[in-house]
């Protein structure tokens, strides 16, 4: 992404002003009716921890300052998880609450994913459309021996005549977008030919590293309209795992990255992970795994420690400067009846790496009311009635709590820079 406009030092410290003023009223306006509405809520523990200090937050915090102040960008945000986060209900929850917060900075969506298309939960705030067969593999199958990247899930076909149309839903926020497209995909003389009927002018070429086939249009797009066809007796199939849509226009980029069941092995078995998030290269990651991990009887502690300190090297061994945030377990049920005790001990496990890895916490599992407190949420028609997930209320609430967090950080981190601490 490139800055196609940058503020004039005035007209950026009005901007930032601005911004400000809208931040103050929005946390204000943000709490006060959920404080009267929902008791159960921790509205004052709603903040993010920094166990070892902010000094790894710092270079996402002076990107995101340049943003706000200067226009120029982007700032890239991307959230991992399950489920929770697969829906893109709570993404979709953290955006919007963003954009109140920080009005006229644009914010997009980055990486997608045709899940429709292989017979999975798709997300709602963009419509997929398809033809032909398409066999999909996901992290969180067991058994799965399939080559998998950054979106942990892939699509592949053996219909020559196969297509994928991905657009944005109508009245479903942000629309898409997009000047630039990364298509992570197998490339060799055995794939099926890509083209792309809605620009005709569009230039497709493949990285250096052989990562993704990097596609620029010769104007900025709505629609992604991906066709394939059989051009020579050597290709029989086609295989990708993700796009991810760039803009000229300066912004916020978030991406989300969720498998239905996922834990934290999953993401650690896919081999292209490293590579892919190359191309994405977040300033802050968002860690939500451990639901799943916590979802049984004989819970490890320190096994789930180990497998996160893992997924850090990776990302870390990639993004060195990357921020990292880990979030809690929302309070849960095992098999809906008994109290998820291992809540507790993910969240004591999530505050010790993150003092080791100098990383932050958002402590979902106590802004929600901690042990038993999904029960009140369930009664609020905030939670399902399984005890794990949320309402697209409750997502939405959850997102903008932890949007407020994220914001008020960093508040407190521009206004001490301000007074000189």
């Amino acid at each position: 992404m490139s800055c196609t406009h940058v503020f004039s030092t005035m007209q950026g410290a009005i901007l930032f002003l601005l911004i400000c003023i809208q931040l103050s009223i929005s946390d204000i306006s943000a709490q006060s009716p959920d404080a009267t509405r929902f008791s159960f809520i921790q509205y004052d523990k709603n903040i993010l921890a920094f166990p070892n200090g902010i000094g790894s937050y710092l270079p996402f915090y002076e990107k995101l300052q340049t943003l706000l102040s200067k226009g120029e960008g982007p700032v890239n945000i991307m959230h991992i998880g399950g489920s929770h986060v697969q829906a893109g209900v709570w993404t979709e929850g953290l955006c919007s609450s963003m954009q109140t917060r920080m009005p006229g900075i644009s914010i997009s969506r980055g990486l997608v994913f045709p899940y429709r298309a292989v017979g999975t939960t798709q997300p709602g705030d963009y419509i997929v459309e398809f033809g032909g067969i398409w066999q999909g593999c996901r992290n969180a199958q067991r058994d799965s021996d399939c080559a998998l990247g950054l979106m942990g899930i892939s699509a592949s076909t053996r219909d020559s005549n196969a297509f994928l149309m991905i657009t944005s839903r109508p009245n479903g926020g942000n629309a898409l977008r997009f000047h630039r497209l990364k298509i992570f995909c197998e490339q060799d003389e055995a794939s099926y030919t890509m083209s792309f009927p809605h620009d005709t002018l569009a230039i497709t070429l493949r990285d250096s590293a052989n990562t993704y086939t990097l596609v620029e249009f010769s104007r900025t797009m709505d629609t992604l309209y991906l066709q394939l066809s059989k051009t020579d007796s050597a290709q029989h199939s086609f295989s990708m795992y993700g796009f991810r849509m760039e803009s000229e226009q300066s912004g916020l980029c978030v991406d989300a990255i969720g498998n239905n069941g996922a834990d934290l092995p999953s993401y650690l078995k896919c081999d292209l992970f490293e590579q892919q998030l190359q191309a994405a290269l977040p300033d802050l990651i968002i860690l939500s795994l451990g639901i799943n991990d916590a979802y049984t009887r004989h819970f490890n502690a320190e096994q789930y420690k180990n497998n996160y300190r893992s997924l850090v090297a990776k990302i870390r061994t990639v993004a060195p400067d990357c921020a990292i945030l880990f979030t809690t377990n929302n309070d849960s049920y095992y098999r809906k009846r008994y109290p998820n005790v291992n809540g507790g001990k993910v969240q004591q496990a999530i505050f010790e790496l993150a003092e080791e890895c100098h990383a932050g916490v958002w402590d979902l599992y106590t802004v929600m009311g901690g042990h038993k407190s999904i029960n009140q949420w369930v009664s609020a028609r905030l939670a399902r009635t399984d005890r794990i997930h949320f309402t697209s209320t409750g997502y939405h609430l959850i997102g903008n709590l932890l949007s407020e967090a994220l914001m008020s950080a960093f508040m407190e981190y521009h206004n001490q820079s301000d007074s000189g601490d």
